[in-house]
């Protein structure tokens, strides 16, 4: 599985947002999660629902939602999705630039 980190802010206040490809499942995943203790969000409901085929679905739904991505992290998944990727974790900076990337 590949991850691709992102926090990040939204409408409702600071998330995480993580994009990958899951290569035993076939299928790109969106989490959104909220890094304010407090605030339990609703975004990973609808993130998850199935039929999430493409990175531009999961940006249409990031976009829905009010929350900004940088390309080059949509471009890494998109990136993992070709290459049946699995096994690495990235960092991205909110302007877009690769902050960690560790493979195991």
């Amino acid at each position: 599985m590949s991850q691709n980190i992102l926090n990040t802010a939204s409408p409702t206040g600071p998330v995480q947002l993580i994009v990958g490809w899951d290569r035993r499942l076939q299928e790109l995943f969106c989490n959104v999660m909220p890094l304010d203790d407090e605030d339990e969000g609703d975004y990973t409901d609808f993130l998850l629902n199935p039929g999430v085929g493409c990175i531009d679905d999961i940006k249409a739904l990031l976009d829905k939602a009010g929350i900004s991505v940088p390309p080059s992290m949509l471009d890494a998944a998109a990136a993992d999705q070709a290459t049946n990727a699995g096994n690495v974790v990235r960092r991205f900076a909110v302007s877009g630039a690769l902050e960690q990337e560790t493979v195991f």
